[in-house]
């Protein structure tokens, strides 16, 4: 418990630092989608903790509360990617942001329609109580991943030139993103046994983002000096089918979710 609490109020700390850092250094207009989600997380656990403290009855609820509503604006980090990577190729943006605002609304649906009476798993603490949500928060994550390896396979395949801002937001988001993916499919596999490695790696790969945003995100970084295009704007045949091959993908593990 000592440990949790110690790793709560180090994330708090962190991700008030990566605001206030934000602000300093004028970073806010430029990364709005990304500031956005790091001042939801920071509001968003100090609310948990006062409730976790004085109202735990209401933790469970407002915990997958604030896990979705999370869920949901880390698409704006990935939508936020692609608009600085594509800079130069207006077409393949355009695409791939509407790729990401329909995975949004997917997400956003799902999580209006999607049944929310909270309940407990016997035994465990109320963080742990919150497990009965791991298959849906999985899937989730998983359409996500799935958005974010599109966006690294357009970086890929337009050969982009990136500025130490948005790689250290790529390599926070993918880390904590890979790693939350991993934790709840062994939790999903093991079961309650894992509960107490689920409360520290999960928690430690969120802490090693926030470090990686906390020194990536210190000061702005000036935008690379884009060359000459070195695939075609227009050509986005390869890109086009990837996506259609990722929304696939999305769709089915939206419908495992909404059936979790």
């Amino acid at each position: 418990m000592v440990l949790m609490l110690a790793i709560w109020w180090t994330g708090i700390v962190l991700e008030l630092l990566v605001v206030l850092r934000g602000v300093r250094g004028k970073l806010l207009r430029r990364y709005p989608f990304f500031y956005i989600y790091a001042a939801s997380i920071f509001v968003c656990d100090v609310l948990l903790f006062v409730t976790y403290k004085w109202y735990p009855a209401a933790y469970p609820a407002w915990c997958w509360g604030t896990e979705f509503l999370n869920i949901l604006l880390g698409c704006g980090i990935i939508l936020e990617i692609f608009q600085h990577v594509l800079a130069p190729y207006p077409g393949a943006e355009r695409l791939a942001r509407i790729t990401g605002v329909a995975v949004f609304a997917a997400i956003l649906c799902l999580a209006i329609f999607h049944p929310m009476a909270p309940g407990a798993v016997q035994g465990g603490s109320a963080y742990v109580s919150l497990k009965k949500y791991v298959p849906l928060e999985r899937n989730l994550l998983t359409v996500q991943a799935l958005l974010f390896f599109a966006v690294l396979a357009v970086i890929s395949y337009y050969r982009t030139s990136m500025g130490r801002n948005v790689k250290g937001m790529i390599l926070g988001y993918g880390f904590w993103l890979g790693s939350s993916i991993m934790t709840l499919e062994l939790w999903s596999f093991i079961g309650p046994r894992f509960n107490v490695e689920l409360n520290v790696i999960q928690p430690a790969a969120y802490l090693t983002a926030l470090l990686i945003w906390v020194g990536a995100l210190w000061a702005r970084d000036p935008d690379p000096a884009f060359g000459p295009p070195t695939a075609p704007d227009m050509d986005h045949e390869a890109v086009l089918a990837s996506t259609r091959s990722a929304m696939e993908a999305m769709r089915s593990h939206l419908s495992k979710a909404a059936r979790a």
